[in-house]
């Protein structure tokens, strides 16, 4: 029979062949001793034979490694998963704990700074009015000063908005959003391990190794499942 580990419940299409003395086989899903305690070991990676560390006539324990898989591409994936994850992580912690007093600091000194010109481009707009048009002062400079306490009013007012802002601290719909996208990285940080894990092939029970079918430099294919050794297991499994 083919021996999944821990994923075979989940991968129902690779079948375990259980061989008899007769030479029937039998398809389950989960490894289970035959007849005479045979298990036919295999494995839904494709990729290729690493090391074959197990050896015919050889007792091995259950869990101990019985073959590894060259899987460069899977390992890749697992690195920029654990990447992804760790960002998602930061984000969410970011926007549940809103703005650091360092960021508070410099918006409530934004605001005071648009606040002063503010008030400066007013009082230089009100002493044009005071003065007479055409004699003092032309149409053109007045309305400059006008054009320049208005900006001075609005930015003073994106300011305030800012600092409000922080000072309100993250919407709950954000920090929804953030949790969301953290829990799909891990999600699929656990897929990724969960497929790298079948590049290493261990045994499912104690027994003794009872043939070996593969090769370092063989290719493994999950479209033609081929089993990778035979385990003899031990007495009570």
């Amino acid at each position: 029979m083919w021996g999944f580990g821990p994923y075979a419940a989940r991968l129902p299409f690779f079948a375990a062949a259980i061989v008899s003395s007769a030479g029937t086989c039998a398809a389950q899903t989960a490894p289970k001793p035959a007849e005479h305690g045979l298990l036919v070991i295999g494995t839904p990676a494709t990729a290729t034979v690493k090391n074959v560390m197990a050896r015919k006539g050889e007792h091995v324990d259950a869990g101990q490694v019985l073959v590894s898989l060259y899987c460069p591409p899977l390992d890749a994936e697992v690195q920029t998963r654990r990447a992804q994850a760790a960002a998602a992580d930061a984000v969410l912690s970011r926007t549940r704990n809103g703005a650091r007093p360092e960021e508070l600091a410099v918006a409530e000194a934004a605001v005071g700074y648009s606040s002063a010109r503010a008030e400066e481009a007013q009082k230089t707009f009100e002493r044009m009015q005071s003065l007479r048009e055409g004699v003092s002062v032309t149409q053109a400079r007045l309305l400059e000063t006008q054009r320049d306490a208005r900006i001075t009013a609005a930015q003073l007012q994106e300011a305030r908005a800012k600092l409000a802002l922080l000072r309100a601290g993250s919407r709950q719909e954000d920090i929804a959003e953030a949790t969301a996208r953290r829990d799909m990285a891990a999600a699929q940080l656990a897929e990724a391990e969960a497929r790298l894990d079948f590049c290493t092939v261990r045994a499912p029970v104690s027994g003794v190794v009872a043939d070996i079918t593969v090769t370092p430099g063989q290719l493994v294919s999950s479209a033609v499942p081929v089993p990778l050794l035979t385990l003899r297991a031990d007495p009570g499994h």
